[in-house]
């Protein structure tokens, strides 16, 4: 029952800062990027919870309430993010489908009060019951996650999509835009590491760049072993790999990282400025432009 408008993700890479979105994403070709793994839940488990909710035009699940994770000992929350054209008019309609769902401010404001403080950020309602399921989902406008997926100008919503996601309804602009993300992600991830890491290592600094300057972290609000828990647990791995499968694959074609001699992480040319200036040519255009900049320093 509350907007977010995530500041401190502005500090997700160290020494990186940016303000404006990317325009447009790169030539993806044929690779795959998989939104999520094809094994463990399975999407037709969740639509019934998005049937209860005003039509959206993409939706996705995350988090352990869709993704069980290692020594989860709380009950557990199904996350959902919500991507609609017109904020507006959605609450207007949630409002007199599920009033329940807003706090008594959110009722009063209405939809039109709702979009507006939601502005380029989302308006989440946090602990509802859907189904006897307790649900918590965010509402974003379109533009609004495009311009972060392409540009990380807040890196809430694109560092959430750097993590497996369950697609519920897909939205090809947007599909697009979460490509071009995850080919972010790898690029920054690299940068951060030693000229040799493991997958494990790999996976955990791609979960970690949007949690780098959030506060909850710094103050215990965040659970401190949460990126720890996103990779390590059961099937998490397998569901990382295939969704970075066509962002390392792009990596690799361009001789930027090499597949470790014994198969279970990568190599790449840290000491050498070449491969650090193409791997910061892939990163958002403006964060790519200042990093380079600083990287010539």
């Amino acid at each position: 029952m509350f907007p977010v408008r995530t500041l401190a993700a502005r500090n997700a890479v160290k020494e990186l800062n940016w303000v404006k979105p990317r325009p447009s994403v790169s030539d993806l070709g044929s690779r795959v990027y998989p939104s999520s793994s094809t094994s463990g839940p399975s999407a037709s488990t969740f639509l019934p919870l998005l049937q209860q909710l005003p039509e959206v035009d993409h939706a996705i699940g995350y988090g352990s309430g869709v993704f069980p994770q290692k020594d989860h000992t709380k009950k557990v929350m199904v996350d959902l993010i919500l991507v609609t054209d017109d904020p507006k008019k959605w609450h207007e309609e949630n409002l007199g489908r599920n009033s329940e769902h807003y706090s008594g401010f959110g009722r009063m404001i209405g939809g039109g009060g709702i979009a507006t403080i939601q502005g380029t950020g989302g308006w989440f309602n946090p602990y509802v019951k859907i189904l006897g399921t307790d649900v918590k989902y965010g509402v974003v406008s379109k533009a609004a996650i495009l311009e972060d997926l392409r540009g990380w100008t807040g890196l809430y919503f694109a560092g959430r999509m750097h993590k497996p996601t369950l697609t519920l309804k897909e939205d090809g602009e947007v599909e697009e835009a979460k490509r071009g993300n995850l080919e972010f992600a790898a690029a920054a991830a690299v940068l951060g590491l030693g000229g040799r890491f493991s997958k494990v290592e790999l996976f955990t600094e791609i979960s970690s760049l949007s949690y780098r300057g959030d506060p909850r972290m710094a103050t215990g609000a965040e659970d401190p072993n949460k990126v720890r828990k996103l990779v390590e647990s059961e099937g998490q791995l397998g569901r990382f790999e295939g969704l970075y499968k066509g962002a390392l694959e792009g990596l690799m074609e361009e001789d930027l990282i090499r597949e470790s001699t014994d198969g279970g992480g990568y190599v790449w040319d840290k000491e050498g400025g070449e491969a650090g200036r193409k791997l910061f040519g892939r990163l958002p255009k403006e964060l790519a432009k200042l990093s380079n900049e600083l990287y010539l320093l």
